[in-house]
Protein backbone atom coordinates (compact mmCIF):
# COMPACT_ATOMS: atom_id res chain seq x y z
CA UNK A 1 0.00 0.00 0.00
CA UNK A 2 1.39 3.51 -0.65
CA UNK A 3 2.03 6.33 1.54
CA UNK A 4 -0.52 8.43 0.58
CA UNK A 5 -2.68 10.76 2.38
CA UNK A 6 -6.01 12.76 0.93
CA UNK A 7 -7.18 15.80 2.55
CA UNK A 8 -10.03 18.35 2.20
CA UNK A 9 -9.53 22.10 1.90
CA UNK A 10 -12.48 24.13 2.96
CA UNK A 11 -12.57 27.86 1.75
CA UNK A 12 -13.38 30.87 4.27
CA UNK A 13 -16.16 32.21 2.61
CA UNK A 14 -18.40 29.28 3.53
CA UNK A 15 -20.75 30.15 6.57
CA UNK A 16 -19.71 28.26 9.99
CA UNK A 17 -22.22 26.13 9.97
CA UNK A 18 -21.32 24.60 6.25
CA UNK A 19 -17.70 24.47 6.83
CA UNK A 20 -18.91 22.71 9.99
CA UNK A 21 -20.67 20.14 8.09
CA UNK A 22 -17.90 19.40 5.63
CA UNK A 23 -15.51 18.74 8.30
CA UNK A 24 -17.61 16.18 10.23
CA UNK A 25 -18.27 14.98 6.61
CA UNK A 26 -14.81 14.60 5.77
CA UNK A 27 -14.35 12.46 9.08
CA UNK A 28 -17.13 10.21 8.46
CA UNK A 29 -15.49 9.30 4.98
CA UNK A 30 -12.23 8.81 6.09
CA UNK A 31 -9.80 12.07 4.77
CA UNK A 32 -7.00 12.59 6.88
CA UNK A 33 -6.74 16.10 7.51
CA UNK A 34 -9.19 19.13 7.04
CA UNK A 35 -7.27 22.46 6.42
CA UNK A 36 -8.39 26.17 5.85
CA UNK A 37 -7.28 29.42 4.74
CA UNK A 38 -5.82 31.63 7.35
CA UNK A 39 -7.61 35.14 5.89
CA UNK A 40 -9.74 38.04 7.13
CA UNK A 41 -11.02 39.59 4.41
CA UNK A 42 -13.85 37.52 2.42
CA UNK A 43 -14.34 35.01 4.88
CA UNK A 44 -17.44 34.36 7.42
CA UNK A 45 -15.49 32.57 9.87
CA UNK A 46 -11.70 33.04 11.25
CA UNK A 47 -9.32 30.54 10.63
CA UNK A 48 -7.96 29.47 14.15
CA UNK A 49 -11.47 29.78 15.67
CA UNK A 50 -12.85 27.14 13.72
CA UNK A 51 -9.44 24.79 14.23
CA UNK A 52 -10.01 25.01 18.06
CA UNK A 53 -14.03 24.62 17.48
CA UNK A 54 -13.20 20.93 15.05
CA UNK A 55 -10.57 20.00 17.32
CA UNK A 56 -13.51 19.45 20.13
CA UNK A 57 -16.42 17.79 17.88
CA UNK A 58 -13.77 15.58 15.89
CA UNK A 59 -12.13 12.78 17.35
CA UNK A 60 -9.55 10.99 14.73
CA UNK A 61 -9.14 13.75 11.50
CA UNK A 62 -6.38 16.08 11.61
CA UNK A 63 -6.61 19.72 11.15
CA UNK A 64 -4.51 22.54 10.16
CA UNK A 65 -4.37 26.32 8.39
CA UNK A 66 -3.31 26.45 4.94
CA UNK A 67 -1.55 28.31 5.42
CA UNK A 68 -1.29 30.88 8.25
CA UNK A 69 -0.05 33.84 7.47
CA UNK A 70 3.37 35.05 9.88
CA UNK A 71 2.91 38.48 9.85
CA UNK A 72 -0.78 38.80 11.25
CA UNK A 73 0.50 37.31 15.00
CA UNK A 74 3.13 37.84 16.28
CA UNK A 75 5.49 34.03 17.15
CA UNK A 76 4.72 33.83 20.85
CA UNK A 77 1.17 34.17 19.59
CA UNK A 78 0.75 31.94 17.08
CA UNK A 79 2.54 29.88 19.46
CA UNK A 80 0.13 29.77 22.06
CA UNK A 81 -2.45 29.27 19.54
CA UNK A 82 -1.02 26.67 18.31
CA UNK A 83 -0.47 24.86 21.17
CA UNK A 84 -3.72 25.23 22.40
CA UNK A 85 -5.49 23.38 19.43
CA UNK A 86 -2.94 20.55 19.36
CA UNK A 87 -3.49 19.90 22.87
CA UNK A 88 -7.58 20.12 22.64
CA UNK A 89 -6.95 17.92 19.36
CA UNK A 90 -5.03 14.88 21.08
CA UNK A 91 -1.97 15.77 18.60
CA UNK A 92 -3.90 16.44 15.65
CA UNK A 93 -2.51 19.52 14.53
CA UNK A 94 -0.69 20.31 11.55
CA UNK A 95 0.86 23.60 11.18
CA UNK A 96 0.64 25.11 8.13
CA UNK A 97 2.96 28.21 7.55
CA UNK A 98 3.32 31.16 4.51
CA UNK A 99 5.07 34.53 4.16
CA UNK A 100 1.82 36.38 3.17
CA UNK A 101 0.91 37.51 -0.08
CA UNK A 102 -2.51 39.63 -0.31
CA UNK A 103 -1.24 43.21 -0.37
CA UNK A 104 -4.86 44.82 0.51
CA UNK A 105 -4.97 42.40 3.97
CA UNK A 106 -1.73 43.67 5.14
CA UNK A 107 -3.22 46.97 4.87
CA UNK A 108 -6.37 46.12 6.56
CA UNK A 109 -4.45 45.14 9.36
CA UNK A 110 -2.34 48.14 9.61
CA UNK A 111 0.47 45.89 8.79
CA UNK A 112 4.06 46.87 7.05
CA UNK A 113 4.10 44.61 3.33
CA UNK A 114 7.93 44.22 3.05
CA UNK A 115 9.67 43.80 -0.42
CA UNK A 116 9.71 40.28 -1.03
CA UNK A 117 13.24 39.45 0.01
CA UNK A 118 12.82 41.02 3.40
CA UNK A 119 9.63 39.45 4.16
CA UNK A 120 11.11 35.75 3.74
CA UNK A 121 14.00 37.02 5.67
CA UNK A 122 11.24 37.85 8.59
CA UNK A 123 9.43 34.71 7.77
CA UNK A 124 12.47 32.57 8.50
CA UNK A 125 13.16 34.30 11.82
CA UNK A 126 9.03 33.85 12.90
CA UNK A 127 9.93 29.83 11.98
CA UNK A 128 12.69 29.96 14.25
CA UNK A 129 11.09 31.37 17.34
CA UNK A 130 7.86 29.41 16.71
CA UNK A 131 9.68 25.92 16.69
CA UNK A 132 11.77 27.08 19.64
CA UNK A 133 8.64 27.84 21.57
CA UNK A 134 6.90 24.32 20.87
CA UNK A 135 9.80 22.55 21.23
CA UNK A 136 9.33 22.84 24.97
CA UNK A 137 11.93 24.61 25.78
CA UNK A 138 12.26 25.27 29.49
CA UNK A 139 13.51 28.78 28.28
CA UNK A 140 13.67 30.65 24.77
CA UNK A 141 15.24 33.49 23.71
CA UNK A 142 16.09 35.05 20.32
CA UNK A 143 17.78 38.16 18.84
CA UNK A 144 17.51 38.69 15.36
CA UNK A 145 16.55 41.42 12.69
CA UNK A 146 12.62 41.54 12.92
CA UNK A 147 12.09 39.50 16.27
CA UNK A 148 13.22 39.76 19.93
CA UNK A 149 12.02 37.75 22.57
CA UNK A 150 13.18 37.56 25.68
CA UNK A 151 14.87 34.46 28.12
CA UNK A 152 11.04 33.53 29.21
CA UNK A 153 9.61 29.99 30.09
CA UNK A 154 6.79 29.23 27.49
CA UNK A 155 3.73 27.87 29.09
CA UNK A 156 1.43 26.55 26.52
CA UNK A 157 4.00 23.72 25.88
CA UNK A 158 0.96 20.86 24.67
CA UNK A 159 1.05 17.49 27.07
CA UNK A 160 0.51 15.98 23.50
CA UNK A 161 3.25 16.74 20.65
CA UNK A 162 5.14 19.50 21.63
CA UNK A 163 5.74 20.59 17.91
CA UNK A 164 3.13 20.17 15.81
CA UNK A 165 4.71 19.01 12.31
CA UNK A 166 4.98 22.41 9.83
CA UNK A 167 3.96 22.78 6.48
CA UNK A 168 5.54 25.89 4.90
CA UNK A 169 3.55 26.75 1.25
CA UNK A 170 4.97 28.24 -1.39
CA UNK A 171 6.91 27.91 -4.60
CA UNK A 172 10.40 29.96 -4.71
CA UNK A 173 13.50 28.82 -4.62
CA UNK A 174 14.14 31.46 -0.93
CA UNK A 175 11.00 29.40 0.48
CA UNK A 176 12.25 25.90 -0.97
CA UNK A 177 15.64 27.04 1.00
CA UNK A 178 13.33 27.75 4.12
CA UNK A 179 11.24 24.17 4.09
CA UNK A 180 14.97 22.40 3.63
CA UNK A 181 16.38 23.99 6.66
CA UNK A 182 12.77 24.24 9.45
CA UNK A 183 9.82 22.35 8.10
CA UNK A 184 8.66 18.84 8.17
CA UNK A 185 6.32 19.46 4.66
CA UNK A 186 5.98 21.94 1.82
CA UNK A 187 2.92 22.40 -0.15
CA UNK A 188 2.50 23.74 -3.81
CA UNK A 189 -0.36 25.45 -5.12
CA UNK A 190 -1.53 25.72 -8.66
CA UNK A 191 1.35 23.89 -9.76
CA UNK A 192 1.58 21.54 -12.83
CA UNK A 193 2.97 18.04 -13.34
CA UNK A 194 5.96 19.64 -14.81
CA UNK A 195 6.08 22.77 -12.42
CA UNK A 196 5.88 19.93 -9.40
CA UNK A 197 8.97 18.37 -11.18
CA UNK A 198 11.42 21.48 -11.11
CA UNK A 199 10.05 22.38 -7.63
CA UNK A 200 10.64 18.73 -5.87
CA UNK A 201 14.32 18.78 -7.80
CA UNK A 202 15.08 22.10 -6.25
CA UNK A 203 13.99 21.44 -3.21
CA UNK A 204 16.58 18.14 -3.48
CA UNK A 205 19.10 20.82 -4.29
CA UNK A 206 18.15 22.92 -1.21
CA UNK A 207 17.85 19.75 1.07
CA UNK A 208 21.36 18.69 0.21
CA UNK A 209 22.82 22.11 0.53
CA UNK A 210 21.39 22.21 4.06
CA UNK A 211 22.83 18.76 4.71
CA UNK A 212 19.35 17.57 5.28
CA UNK A 213 17.33 14.26 4.49
CA UNK A 214 14.81 15.10 1.04
CA UNK A 215 12.45 12.02 2.30
CA UNK A 216 12.00 13.36 5.54
CA UNK A 217 9.85 16.36 4.15
CA UNK A 218 6.02 15.35 3.19
CA UNK A 219 5.07 17.28 -0.45
CA UNK A 220 2.15 18.02 -1.17
CA UNK A 221 -0.28 19.77 -3.19
CA UNK A 222 -3.60 21.99 -3.07
CA UNK A 223 -5.86 21.51 -5.87
CA UNK A 224 -9.27 23.79 -5.81
CA UNK A 225 -12.12 23.15 -6.98
CA UNK A 226 -12.07 19.44 -7.84
CA UNK A 227 -14.65 17.86 -10.05
CA UNK A 228 -15.06 14.22 -10.37
CA UNK A 229 -17.47 13.17 -12.93
CA UNK A 230 -19.32 9.32 -13.55
CA UNK A 231 -19.95 10.52 -17.04
CA UNK A 232 -16.76 11.59 -18.96
CA UNK A 233 -13.51 14.17 -18.50
CA UNK A 234 -15.45 16.69 -21.00
CA UNK A 235 -18.46 17.47 -18.58
CA UNK A 236 -15.80 17.68 -15.55
CA UNK A 237 -13.63 19.95 -17.38
CA UNK A 238 -17.05 22.22 -18.70
CA UNK A 239 -18.34 22.32 -14.64
CA UNK A 240 -14.70 23.41 -13.44
CA UNK A 241 -14.57 26.08 -16.93
CA UNK A 242 -17.44 27.81 -15.02
CA UNK A 243 -16.65 27.89 -11.76
CA UNK A 244 -13.11 30.02 -13.13
CA UNK A 245 -15.04 32.40 -15.15
CA UNK A 246 -17.57 33.04 -11.91
CA UNK A 247 -14.05 33.46 -10.08
CA UNK A 248 -12.63 36.21 -12.89
CA UNK A 249 -16.21 37.73 -12.64
CA UNK A 250 -15.99 38.25 -9.35
CA UNK A 251 -12.41 39.31 -8.81
CA UNK A 252 -11.75 36.49 -6.23
CA UNK A 253 -7.71 36.72 -5.89
CA UNK A 254 -7.51 33.44 -3.89
CA UNK A 255 -9.11 31.70 -6.51
CA UNK A 256 -8.57 32.48 -10.16
CA UNK A 257 -6.06 29.13 -10.43
CA UNK A 258 -5.84 27.55 -13.61
CA UNK A 259 -4.75 24.27 -12.57
CA UNK A 260 -6.58 21.20 -10.61
CA UNK A 261 -7.73 18.00 -11.10
CA UNK A 262 -11.01 17.30 -13.03
CA UNK A 263 -12.13 14.24 -14.87
CA UNK A 264 -13.77 11.15 -14.53
CA UNK A 265 -12.82 8.42 -12.03
CA UNK A 266 -10.09 6.46 -13.80
CA UNK A 267 -8.63 9.87 -15.66
CA UNK A 268 -8.20 11.31 -11.92
CA UNK A 269 -6.31 8.17 -10.73
CA UNK A 270 -4.07 8.34 -13.58
CA UNK A 271 -3.19 12.05 -13.09
CA UNK A 272 -2.46 11.10 -9.00
CA UNK A 273 -0.93 8.43 -9.92
CA UNK A 274 1.44 10.33 -11.97
CA UNK A 275 2.18 13.16 -9.22
CA UNK A 276 2.67 9.97 -6.87
CA UNK A 277 5.79 8.75 -9.19
CA UNK A 278 7.81 12.24 -8.63
CA UNK A 279 6.99 12.43 -4.69
CA UNK A 280 3.95 13.81 -3.63
CA UNK A 281 2.31 11.94 -0.70
CA UNK A 282 -0.41 14.66 0.34
CA UNK A 283 -3.12 15.51 -1.85
CA UNK A 284 -4.96 18.35 -0.36
CA UNK A 285 -8.77 18.58 -2.18
CA UNK A 286 -10.65 21.82 -2.71
CA UNK A 287 -13.93 19.79 -3.69
CA UNK A 288 -16.35 22.19 -5.90
CA UNK A 289 -20.34 22.24 -5.47
CA UNK A 290 -22.22 19.14 -5.69
CA UNK A 291 -24.81 20.66 -7.98
CA UNK A 292 -22.89 22.80 -11.07
CA UNK A 293 -25.39 25.31 -10.82
CA UNK A 294 -24.98 26.57 -7.55
CA UNK A 295 -22.31 30.04 -7.38
CA UNK A 296 -19.46 28.55 -5.45
CA UNK A 297 -18.70 31.69 -3.74
CA UNK A 298 -22.10 31.72 -2.10
CA UNK A 299 -21.70 30.97 1.78
CA UNK A 300 -23.86 27.64 2.32
CA UNK A 301 -23.46 24.74 -0.65
CA UNK A 302 -22.95 21.17 -0.29
CA UNK A 303 -19.91 18.87 -1.55
CA UNK A 304 -20.94 15.88 0.65
CA UNK A 305 -21.48 14.09 -3.00
CA UNK A 306 -18.59 15.29 -4.37
CA UNK A 307 -16.33 13.79 -1.81
CA UNK A 308 -18.06 10.79 -1.64
CA UNK A 309 -17.73 10.63 -5.12
CA UNK A 310 -13.85 11.28 -5.29
CA UNK A 311 -13.71 8.59 -2.02
CA UNK A 312 -15.34 6.28 -3.96
CA UNK A 313 -13.93 6.16 -7.27
CA UNK A 314 -10.09 7.44 -6.92
CA UNK A 315 -9.01 7.26 -3.48
CA UNK A 316 -10.06 3.56 -3.23
CA UNK A 317 -8.20 3.22 -6.50
CA UNK A 318 -4.90 5.09 -5.73
CA UNK A 319 -4.53 3.51 -2.59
Amino acid sequence: MRNVHFDVFIPGHLDNKTATEIVLQAESIGYDCVWTEDHLLDVLGECWVRLAFWAAITHRIHLGPLVSCSFYRSPLLLAGMSSTVNSLSKGRLKLGLGAGYWKEEFEALSTRFLPYRDRLRAFEEFIIITKGLLQGKEHFRHRGEFYSISNRKFMFSSTHELCPPILIGGTSQPILQIVAKHADGCNFVDATYSDVRNLLSELNKQCKMAAVSYQRIEKSCLWPWVFVSRKNDHFATRARKRVLQRSIQKHEPRWNWGFSLSGCGESCVDQIRMFLDIGITRFIIGFAPDHEQVDPFSSNWSSTKNMELFWDHVVRNVV
